[in-house]
């Protein structure tokens, strides 16, 4: 998972080198995403001033090609 200054988070598969998926996640730059301790998903902040949340899922497309994306739940501000 990366941040960008754009307030939007890419989904990067390292083994292929390929970005997987882009969420439009903050109106502003995302100055840090966190790991939730039972690696469920993560919390982002950014300059928007907004806290939120996010769960994993993977999510299944053409037969059994599997892929991760995200799934927002809460948010503070």
């Amino acid at each position: 998972i990366v941040g960008t200054k754009s307030g939007v988070l890419e989904i990067i598969d390292i083994g292929s080198a390929t970005k997987v998926e882009e969420v439009k996640a903050h109106g502003g730059t995302i100055w840090s995403i966190t790991p939730i301790p039972n690696d469920s998903g993560f919390v982002t902040v950014s300059a928007d001033h907004e806290v939120k949340f996010w769960e994993y899922q993977v999510k299944q497309k053409s037969g059994k090609v599997r892929f991760l994306t995200l799934s927002f739940f809460y948010f503070l501000y």
